[in-house]
């Protein structure tokens, strides 16, 4: 049951953890971030996610791995 408001906490599995030179689980949660039901539910608690900006950070954070440019990454969620 979800309090009036208090945040809601989800789990996210990707099921495997291992270790890769190019890590994907940045950019799938980006992706699922960017969905069409996740704007929608981010918007209705007032989360504006700058859709464009985002897939920019994240496009360059898979060519370019790295402290910096995950940084920019969160910076678009304001964190």
């Amino acid at each position: 049951m979800q309090l009036p408001g208090r945040w809601h906490c989800t789990f996210i599995d990707f099921e495997k953890c291992s270790s890769t030179k190019k890590p994907k689980n940045v950019t799938q949660i980006c992706q699922f971030l960017t969905s069409p039901r996740m704007i929608a539910l981010l918007a209705s608690k007032h989360l504006n996610v700058n859709i464009l900006k985002l897939r920019q950070s994240t496009k360059r954070y898979k060519q370019n791995i790295s402290t910096h440019t995950f940084g920019d990454i969160m910076r678009v969620f304001g964190l």
